[in-house]
């Protein structure tokens, strides 16, 4: 009988008491006895609400995750499974068997939320700022579609493709590689005839990562292509006793910007070359100086930057 009150609980919580009782065929005082058994017994562990969230202004987006990872020795999957599961935005995660070894859901307010815990927290990166070992890859496409009539009229349609890989090598205990490339376009290239929307969707030079040296957001470009190398050092110091990490470097970026496939070849490039020192205060979050010099807006010109954050974000 227990197996049959379960089955019905299990579907819907709050079935009526008489109503459960008609459908196992017992009495509601021997029922009622069974379901506090199995209470104390904790084989019910208790009641859930099953909520239709389509019906709420809550907006989510489930998606179904899945990750290859490489075992560690005497525990297998289950402390990479419990690290996954701690984050707020994981529901579940199942083993599997196949090409990929876990399967994790997950539920955000948006897709964009979603890619950047992919990216972001799924990443083998050591870290976003100094990373040491590691690889970090994030694709995103984007259809900007109109709200208004007026805007239909228009034709006001364009799309927006992004990539962005990074690939830490470690040379040794106190030394690291580490490789950036971002790619960024337009297929359509609609998005040049449309000058009042290239602020929020054109690519600029002024990215911090690859190109300190760039003061100015303009001038904004439909395609972009740059690369980024950094070698870091990192010195023990008392701050490593504290969880700070110091590093010290050489790094240097180069890029090319450009609206259509006809002008590629006199796209605008521009480039930086740098001495590097920073401290990480936490995994995404580090204060980085440079001093060096590039090219940009046709010049050659020293420069020098101070900047708080992530990088990679």
């Amino acid at each position: 009988m227990k197996e049959k009150i379960l089955s019905y609980i299990e579907k819907n919580s709050r079935i009526d008491l008489h109503e459960l009782a008609v459908l196992v065929d017992a009495d509601e005082a021997s029922l009622m006895n069974t379901l506090e058994e199995m209470e104390n017994d904790n084989i019910i562990c208790g009641y859930h609400t099953l909520i239709n969230w389509e019906k709420t202004d809550l907006e989510k987006v489930t998606a179904l995750i899945e990750v290859k990872v490489t075992p560690q020795r005497g525990q297998g999957f289950d402390k990479i499974a419990e690290r996954l599961y701690n984050y707020p935005e994981v529901k579940s995660v199942y083993l599997i068997s196949g090409g990929y070894d876990l399967l994790v859901t997950l539920e955000e307010k948006s897709l964009k939320e979603i890619s950047n815990f992919v990216s972001f927290k799924l990443s083998t990166l050591d870290s976003l700022a100094f990373p040491s070992k590691g690889l970090m890859a994030n694709f995103s496409v984007a259809g900007i579609f109109p709200l208004s009539k007026e805007e239909r009229d228009k034709e006001f349609f364009f799309d927006k493709l992004e990539a962005f890989v990074t690939v830490a090598i470690p040379l040794g205990k106190k030394f690291s590689l580490a490789l950036d490339i971002k790619a960024g376009g337009s297929v359509s290239e609609s998005l040049n005839s449309l000058p009042e929307m290239k602020m929020p969707y054109a690519f600029s030079q002024k990215d911090r990562l690859f190109f300190s040296n760039v003061a100015s957001i303009n001038p904004l470009a439909t395609n972009m292509a740059c690369s980024a190398a950094s070698l870091y050092f990192f010195p023990q110091t008392s701050l490593s006793m504290a969880g700070i990490k110091c590093m010290t470097g050489f790094s240097a970026a180069q890029g090319f910007f450009w609206d259509s496939r006809e002008d590629m070849q006199s796209g605008k490039g521009v480039w930086r070359v740098s001495l590097d020192a920073g401290i990480q205060f936490k995994k995404n979050s580090a204060l980085l100086l440079r001093v060096g010099g590039g090219f940009v807006q046709e010049k050659v010109s020293p420069f020098v930057s101070l900047d708080l954050g992530a990088f990679r974000m």
